[in-house]
């Protein structure tokens, strides 16, 4: 079931891709593209802030067992989002100025995602609060 799952979510990938996409974003999604264009002028790309960039953080911060166990998982997770930072850089018609700032903002924000995973992590191995 899991490998389904994973087939799927990557055929969803796939099919959101690019310009003109035959699957539109959901209500919630187009408030919080809105919302983070409203916040931080140049809104960071979900792929980059929710998967690529918290999944270089946690690999590492994952025990061994764990490590093995998701790995090859985080890896792609982590494939996924460096390849939209290199498709941010082939917009040709934005200036390097603001590709520059939505590769920071998407950093940043990962890493505040990427940091509260790890907690929860930690949290849910170690079952005890880690201060």
């Amino acid at each position: 079931m899991a490998g389904i799952a994973i087939i799927a979510a990557g055929a969803l990938l796939l099919v959101r891709s690019g310009n003109d996409s035959e699957v539109s974003p959901s209500p919630f999604e187009l408030g919080f593209r809105h919302l983070l264009t409203a916040t931080l002028s140049v809104r960071p790309r979900f792929k980059e802030f929710l998967i690529g960039f918290p999944a270089m953080m946690v690999l590492p911060a994952l025990l061994p067992p764990h490590r093995r166990a998701v790995g090859w998982l985080l890896a792609l997770c982590i494939g996924v989002g460096i390849g939209d930072v290199i498709d941010t850089f082939s917009h040709l018609h934005t200036p390097i100025e603001i590709s520059v700032l939505r590769i920071l903002n998407g950093l940043v924000a990962g890493a505040i995602v990427g940091s509260a995973l790890i907690w929860i992590y930690r949290r849910v191995v170690y079952g005890r609060s880690l201060s």
